[in-house]
């Protein structure tokens, strides 16, 4: 009986310490599972961050365009004006330069 109880006993131990091993499997495997899980969000939010990224830089490049033309449009009306002002002093000084060469003949 004691040899029974023995074998009992020490079927009880080894299947207690397979449990332990089962739980240290299922807990590895958990802890696994969750690093993979975090790593992989971690990859969306660098996409995400990536996606958002290449959409501000489009913006941006958008908005430099807008502005060159702008610019570009702003420098050709004051070049245009200055001509105008230019060439309507060039006539203003000929047509007194005119009166001047009529008074004094």
């Amino acid at each position: 009986n004691n040899r029974n109880e023995d074998h009992e006993m020490d079927l009880q131990e080894m299947a207690e310490q397979y449990e332990a091993e089962i739980e240290q499997i299922l807990k590895d495997t958990a802890d696994k599972v969750n690093f993979f899980k975090n790593q992989l969000e971690a990859a969306r939010d660098e996409k995400r961050i990536q996606e958002i990224s290449k959409q501000l830089e489009a913006k941006y490049e958008d908005e430099k365009r807008r502005c060159l033309m702008e610019l570009e449009a702003v420098r050709k009306r004051s070049s245009e004006k200055e001509a105008a002002i230019q060439k309507a002093a060039t006539k203003q000084i000929d047509t007194l330069t005119v009166q001047v060469d009529q008074l004094q003949e």
